[in-house]
């Protein structure tokens, strides 16, 4: 390009402007753009060339007018604006000026049909005028048209290519459309115009943390704060960017600035609430919750974290209302959290269409068409190379579960990878949990992208997710296809609804026939139970007693170590009648966070219990935990989220368990794991039965007592705790499921006593 005088260039093509030569004016302007995009006179003296020709003002009535009529509009007069405008328009129906104003007006009073009218009118007026279609853009966004704003916006920017707030407002529609790579170029283009434009610097860190590449998305969130520190929106998403990057002294200093920020918006004290959540200060989270519903109850996705939150401090207040609710939220259109409805209800029907809603907004979306290939390759069933995808597993119940399955795989027929987020004991959890031979995979902090790569790269056969909608999880890795066999095992009890996803491990006790239609994987049924455990885990020798743990020596101590959000009325009800009946009896249970023993104490109160009655058990290590168990008399398990984890570790403690089947993955898995010790007779099938098992059980200390001791039999002999053969039918399903792809076959049901029961024979 050849070089070129500016300021000659500008002048003369002001000159020209000025005699009415607009054509010849506006080529000059735009080839001052073409070398110096940022060239700040050029560019208004572009968009004033556009802008009066295209409101001429011959159709406009007079300055003085145009002026009062904008100070009501700066003054948000709206209505006193919108009569002034009626009888104007009628007289001056060719202004474009004025069907503009018009349009603004009832944008400001969100009547966006009528501002789309209005828009409509100033665009077939003033085609050239690039502000028109920007705002008919607009107009047609908060009506959900993208794709007519989006052509909008398209010819706002064809006409001033300068103006760096129509890329933005494109950029944003092209996100909902799901053209993210356009989007992003529409961003970069409104930096170089504009480089302190702060709302192209919070698309830009959306999808960098939606993407997972926290990094980025920090560092353009903190720019959009620097550039604008008064938006919520800007400072929460940089509170919410630390708080992933485990800076969370930043993190809060941020968000509790946030929170003085006004005014805010439903969603804004949504997001800083979830932020609060993360945090676990539970109550500033409720606040913000219940502002959000106060000036929108209409948000589904923020009740359903607002009565997560009511139910993690055992706060039943609105339980009533809650159960109300419950069959509306997320199971159509607004995605809600899936994990926090399980235990707000038991439907496994609507708990799959939530999943479904769920996975299509937050995890589908975001992959681009799925890698090839799709199915194993035929050499590999002599060894299949699997990749645990575990997020924050070492840290978590799961690879409690999981470490004897780590140990038992067999390495001649299997190759292990787990993509995690390893600690900076990486060499203690790898002895623990894992063989010299495996690989432990560090995604913590990798964006999608890379993390799909590494994945990729490892040219795995099957990816099994250990997390699902839990914490940390990155189902958006495996919606890229990163194995052609993608297994759902463990962390979240219920089925992910998301296409990428082929199978499912449970049993026949979770998921019997009349509910298998609930489900949208194909299952690998188990022969006895879907959960795994480790039989080497050691109780702690350390001698203790009752009285080490505030426990009465001589009373029925009932127990319950399940977090508070899985208790409800119903269960609590229970409970506090059968201490009253049995007098001097305790009830232990785990002390999850303040606020809910506070609740608890008073719930039983309220229920003429007195509150010394329940004894809180702190945190300790596994082995001490395992240990205390023997101090109680009976576990008591919780409804629509059965106790899991918890459920194997009082059995393996040699502590009974009295459980109520339900209808959801989550209601079932306790029975699952007594019927896998051998202890049926403990799942009971009503909340009057399970009420009247416990009394029985209670005043017939030997008919307790029997059951211990089955239990002590039972739990080194029956399958429960059996390891070596869970891993074994585990590696069966796994290389049954891998066959079907090997050998072009869509993923279906398999059972693997069946399947194992073949291959003996083939054998």
């Amino acid at each position: 390009m050849s070089k070129i005088n500016v300021p000659q260039t500008l002048i003369k093509a002001q000159a020209l402007a000025s005699k009415g030569e607009g054509d010849q004016a506006r080529a000059l302007f735009e080839k001052v753009l073409e070398a110096f995009p940022a060239n700040e006179r050029a560019r208004k003296g572009l968009r004033k060339l556009i802008e009066g020709r295209a409101k001429p003002g011959d159709v406009d009535p007079p300055q003085p007018i145009l002026d009062a009529l904008n100070r009501l509009y700066g003054d948000s007069q709206h209505a006193m604006l919108e009569s002034r405008l009626a009888p104007l328009l009628t007289s001056h129906p060719r202004s474009a000026t004025l069907w503009n104003l018009q349009g603004v007006n009832q944008a400001a009073m969100e009547r966006w049909r009528a501002a789309e009218t209005a828009f409509r009118k100033v665009v077939d007026l003033a085609p050239n005028y690039a502000g028109g279609h920007n705002n008919l853009g607009n107009a047609l966004h908060a009506l959900g048209e993208d794709e007519a704003a989006a052509v909008s916006y398209e010819r706002a920017v064809r006409l001033d290519p300068a103006d760096a707030g129509s890329h933005v407002n494109l950029a944003h529609t092209l996100v909902c459309l799901q053209r993210v790579e356009e989007a992003m170029e529409r961003y970069r283009c409104a930096l170089d115009l504009a480089p302190d434009n702060p709302d192209a610097w919070n698309g830009l860190g959306v999808h960098a943390y939606e993407t997972s590449d926290t990094a980025t998305a920090e560092r353009c969130f903190r720019r959009a704060c620097e550039i604008n520190p008064a938006s919520a929106d800007y400072t929460i998403n940089f509170g919410l960017s630390l708080l992933r990057l485990n800076r969370h002294g930043e993190a809060i200093a941020v968000l509790e600035c946030a929170s003085t920020l006004r005014p805010m918006s439903a969603n804004q004290h949504g997001k800083l609430a979830e932020a609060f959540e993360t945090l676990r200060r539970r109550t500033e989270a409720i606040k913000h919750h219940r502002l959000a519903l106060a000036i929108d109850p209409d948000k589904q996705n923020i009740r359903t974290h607002y009565y997560h939150q009511m139910l993690q401090i055992c706060d039943w207040s609105e339980f009533d209302e809650m159960q109300k609710l419950a069959p509306s939220l997320g199971v159509r259109e607004e995605a809600v959290d899936p994990f926090g409805m399980l235990s707000v209800e038991d439907a496994p029907r609507r708990q799959m269409l939530r999943s479904q809603v769920y996975a299509r907004a937050h995890v589908e979306v975001r992959a681009p068409d799925p890698w090839l290939p799709r199915k194993v390759p035929a050499q590999a069933r002599g060894r299949l190379r699997l990749g645990y995808f575990a997020g924050d597993a070492f840290g978590h119940a799961t690879m409690h579960l999981m470490s004897g399955v780590f140990r038992n795989h067999d390495r001649s027929a299997f190759e292990v990878t787990v993509f995690s987020y390893p600690s900076a004991s990486l060499a203690h959890e790898r002895d623990r949990f894992l063989r010299p031979e495996d690989a432990i995979v560090d995604i913590r902090g990798k964006s999608r992208s890379e993390a799909v790569a590494l994945a990729r790269s490892a040219e795995l056969d099957i990816a099994i997710d250990l997390k699902g909608y839990t914490q940390e999880a990155r189902l958006g890795d495996l919606a890229q296809r990163v194995a052609p066999v993608q297994v759902h095992h463990l962390a979240y009890p219920s089925s992910l609804g998301a296409s990428f996803i082929d199978y499912i491990v449970a049993d026949h006790v979770l998921i019997p026939p009349e509910w298998r239609d609930c489900y949208s994987e194909s299952v690998i049924y188990m022969p006895h139970t879907y959960q795994c455990t480790d039989n080497a885990r050691l109780l702690s020798p350390k001698v203790t007693t009752r009285a080490d743990f505030g426990l009465p020596e001589d009373a029925l101590v009932f127990c319950c170590f399940n977090k508070g959000y899985k208790i409800s009325p119903q269960e609590f009800d229970i409970w506090m009648r059968l201490l009253q009946k049995l007098p001097g009896s305790v009830l232990w249970l785990l002390r999850d966070n303040e606020w809910c023993d506070g609740n608890l104490r008073r719930e039983a109160r309220a229920r003429g219990v007195d509150p010394a009655r329940l004894v809180f058990a702190t945190t300790l290590r596994q082995g001490e935990h395992l240990a205390r168990h023997a101090h109680a008399d009976l576990f008591l398990d919780t409804f629509n989220v059965n106790a899991h984890t918890t459920t194997s570790d009082a059995l393996w403690a040699g502590l009974p368990v009295v459980t109520k089947i339900g209808d959801q993955f989550a209601a079932r898995v306790a029975a699952s794991l007594l019927c896998a010790v051998g202890l049926p007779e403990l799942v009971t099938r009503s909340a009057q039965e399970y009420e009247a098992l416990i009394l029985e059980l209670a005043l017939n200390p030997d008919l307790l007592a029997s059951f211990r001791a089955r239990l002590a039999v039972n739990r080194l002999v029956e399958p429960l705790f059996d390891t070596a053969r869970y891993t074994a039918d585990f590696e069966a399903g796994l290389k049954a499921a891998a066959a079907r792809s090997a050998d072009g076959l869509p993923p279906a049901d398999i059972d693997v006593a069946t399947a194992a029961a073949t291959a003996t024979v083939d054998a």
